[in-house]
């Protein structure tokens, strides 16, 4: 597969943030109206098979990538760093630490360019303590009351509400200057398709309550970015995406965190029930030693209670680097 890169401005309220897995199903259910539901079928299964066409990342902030997420620091490289830069005050030191592990969230890619040869704890301390701004691609959010609705009938709980936040992104819109990134991984042969069905998108809109003009999104070009994707002697991955594997060997020695998604299914084609299991998910920025080796494994089937069909695509894409601790 070949790395690409396009940029996303958001130019309306979005109600769904851009993640890898509910992209991937947009694109798929595109598909299906360009291509019908047999061949939607087809390209399913072999996709759980292993031959996935596409892969995806969430979307970051324009010219960033997330900070990966490595083991803590060896007390040795923690004592350096606190006589080098706080002064020998370990209290200083471990208040500062915290504060940078709560606070940065992302790196640019010429900082991950500079880094990524000899990736630890302490290097990534070094190269980015003192930064406060990370989040270029900032946004605002304001709440939304709704009902709650019972995930078996589909019928609302009387006297039960949530909450939803929805996305405003800074104004403007000019392909020169997009605000997001997403990364994506294409087979050459369904590379023409994968740009169709990216002109669909921008059409037809992204997210929750597109239908009421939420999540109208501005493309920009699919520029090649294969060299992230080439690092000599790498032994761990950066995840880009929102990823689950039925294969639990391979994520063994990680580091990650974990969530819980509660996922719909677009109600186009007439499901009745339209919300999916719940699934456990790696975030952005979780660190692998290995990348799937049968992507079939992350096409995620029995998602769906009354349609066997149903998939979740967490399909990662993953950028390779060198770990050394206690560097």
């Amino acid at each position: 597969m070949r790395l690409f890169r396009f940029g996303v401005t958001p130019v309306s309220a979005m109600g769904t943030q851009i993640r890898s897995d509910t992209l991937a199903g947009h694109l798929l259910c595109l598909y299906r109206e360009r291509q019908g539901e047999k061949a939607l079928l087809s390209l399913i299964g072999k996709m759980r098979e292993g031959q996935v066409p596409f892969a995806l990342s969430d979307a970051v902030p324009r010219g960033y990538l997330p900070v990966p997420m490595v083991p803590p620091m060896v007390r040795k490289d923690f004592r350096e760093l606190v006589d080098q830069l706080h002064g020998g005050d370990m209290l200083e030191g471990l208040r500062n630490l915290k504060n940078f592990r709560k606070r940065q969230s992302f790196l640019s890619i010429g900082q991950w360019e500079k880094v990524r040869d000899d990736v630890s704890s302490k290097r990534l301390y070094l190269l980015l303590q003192g930064q406060t701004d990370q989040s270029p691609g900032t946004y605002t959010t304001e709440l939304t009351l709704h009902n709650t609705i019972n995930r078996e009938s589909g019928a609302v709980l009387r006297g039960a509400l949530y909450v939803t936040r929805d996305h405003y992104y800074p104004s403007g819109g000019n392909n020169e200057e997009h605000h997001l990134d997403v990364y994506a991984q294409v087979e050459e042969e369904f590379d023409e398709t994968f740009r169709e069905l990216l002109d669909d998108l921008q059409m037809s809109g992204y997210g929750r309550d597109r239908s009421t003009g939420k999540g109208q999104i501005e493309l920009g070009p699919m520029e090649p970015m294969e060299g992230l994707s080439k690092q000599d002697g790498a032994n761990r991955w950066l995840n880009l995406s929102t990823y689950s594997n039925t294969n639990g060997n391979e994520l063994a020695g990680g580091s990650y965190q974990l969530e819980t998604k509660f996922g719909k299914v677009w109600n186009g084609f007439g499901e009745k029930v339209p919300f999916k299991q719940p699934l456990m998910v790696f975030k952005s920025g979780s660190t692998f030693p290995k990348r799937p080796s049968n992507s079939g494994q992350t096409v995620i089937g029995k998602i769906h209670s009354g349609n066997p069909d149903i998939v979740q695509c967490c399909t990662p894409v993953m950028l390779p680097f060198n770990f050394k601790e206690g560097s």
